[in-house]
């Protein structure tokens, strides 16, 4: 899968009139690792526009992700299903973008007041392509600037197919300030970015806004790091939605499934191996060898009983 080909811990975000394809030439003579993100390109352009003059790139240029911005969900799918038959690593939905024209057309900042389309669009993206879905946004909006109101907004996301959420540490104003001020008039809150972390540690959570040196990199890295490092152990996003078609859903992967079970289901009507995928769950043990390892493990399983649930 694409995203196993490339490990970021640095990206360069999109920024429309700069991350073109010589910008992005010149970044990767500077570093093979980071990841590159094209300009916002809207879905009517993406679809009916000069493909090779619009979506076109260097095979140097990877790993690359496609920045998509729309909100017409089947748009949206067909052009990941293009970003992926073009061979980007990712498609990433600008929800971020507070410029009047983007308003306009209903797709940027403004879609953080309806999160139940987002959910809607990414899901659709999801089911039309096998590389990451992600989604660039802010932490608010004009006078919203409120945890609970970022972390609900980001649970739908999560539930519609999105592991990866980049978010800019400022909020949007939507209107009276230009694309240009809201780069730097709203005050960052990187502290809010780190609570969602906290609070979604099983997703990929990358900071964005007002990082300009490495050693600020470097802490933003630590501080992530550390909600892992205190419990000793790594995250890992899985599950399904309980709307997704049976093909789409992982096998677990044990011989008394797929070698007895999996035949023997298929005999029993055409609900028994639906019921058996879907039944299936996601264990965790933990040995142990004297009373105090013991308590550890039961508290790291209490920990994580909310992340496998």
């Amino acid at each position: 899968a694409a995203s196993d080909v490339y490990k970021r811990q640095v990206s360069v975000a999109p920024m429309m009139d700069c991350t073109d394809r010589h910008d992005r030439f010149f970044m990767r003579l500077m570093s093979k690792n980071v990841m590159l993100y094209t300009e916002m390109v809207a879905t009517k352009s993406a679809i009916h526009g000069d493909r090779k003059k619009i979506l076109g790139f260097r095979d140097d240029e990877k790993p690359l992700a496609l920045q998509v911005g729309g909100s017409d969900k089947k748009e949206l799918s067909e052009v990941a299903k293009i970003a992926e038959d073009l061979g980007y690593d990712e498609i990433n939905l600008n929800l971020g973008c507070p410029s009047k024209k983007v308003q306009k057309n209903s797709f940027g900042a403004c879609l953080m007041k309806e999160p139940s389309l987002v959910s809607e669009c990414i899901h659709e993206m999801s089911k039309s392509c096998s590389i990451p879905v992600t989604a660039k946004t802010r932490i608010g909006f004009d006078d919203t600037e409120d945890f609970d109101y970022l972390n609900n907004f980001i649970a739908q996301i999560k539930y519609a197919g999105c592991k990866t959420i980049i978010l800019h540490a400022r909020k949007a104003i939507l209107k009276g300030l230009t694309p240009k001020q809201n780069l730097n008039i709203p005050k960052l809150n990187y502290k809010m970015v780190y609570d969602i972390k906290k609070e979604n540690p099983n997703l990929e959570i990358i900071i964005n806004g007002g990082i300009t040196k490495v050693e600020e990199i470097n802490n933003h890295l630590k501080f992530v790091k550390s909600i892992e490092e205190k419990m000793n152990i790594g995250f890992l996003g899985v599950g399904f939605l309980p709307i997704e078609k049976l093909d789409v859903v992982p096998h677990v992967p044990k011989k008394r499934y797929s070698e007895i079970m999996r035949p023997y289901m298929k005999k029993l009507g055409g609900l028994g191996l639906d019921m058996m995928h879907r039944s299936c769950t996601v264990q965790a043990n933990f040995d142990y060898i004297s009373e105090i390892t013991n308590i550890n493990a039961s508290s790291k399983g209490l920990t994580l009983k909310k992340v496998l649930y």
